[in-house]
């Protein structure tokens, strides 16, 4: 196993909001790699070239805790909990917010995740767990 010879690469990747970073995720594809804070801000990176991609803002994390997040599976769009208890979605393209939803989760999302095969997204508070779908018309 190569793993125990270190990385290959590494890069340095500016935190000007000085959050915590809480998780680190993969783009289905490959490219990008999410990192999630304890703040109010997801950050994408270019996974080969360390590069800042966004820097996505709009989801209120006013308890200061780990929010979770994740990518859509196309890796077109990111979806994050909310202290609000609201879903907040990002265009991985533009950077912009594209959507605010209520969730009916109570107090807060704890945990989100999008399932690629049925196109659906999984959400997780202490007492409850919803699911998302998109609808075609």
């Amino acid at each position: 196993l190569h793993f125990f010879q270190g990385p290959f690469t590494t890069f340095k990747v500016e935190n000007e909001a000085k959050e915590d970073w809480t998780g680190l995720k993969f783009s289905p594809d490959g490219k990008m790699i999410m990192i999630t804070t304890n703040g109010s801000s997801v950050t994408l990176i270019d996974s080969f070239k360390g590069t800042l991609i966004h820097v996505l803002r709009g989801h209120e994390n006013s308890k200061g805790i780990e929010l979770d997040a994740t990518f859509c599976a196309d890796a077109q769009y990111v979806f994050s909990g909310s202290t609000d208890s609201s879903i907040v979605s990002w265009s991985v393209t533009t950077g912009q917010r594209v959507a605010k939803l209520a969730s009916g989760h109570s107090p807060l999302i704890h945990k989100i995740l999008f399932n690629p095969r049925f196109f659906m997204l999984a959400t997780a508070c202490t007492t409850l767990v919803g699911f998302w779908y998109e609808k075609f018309e």
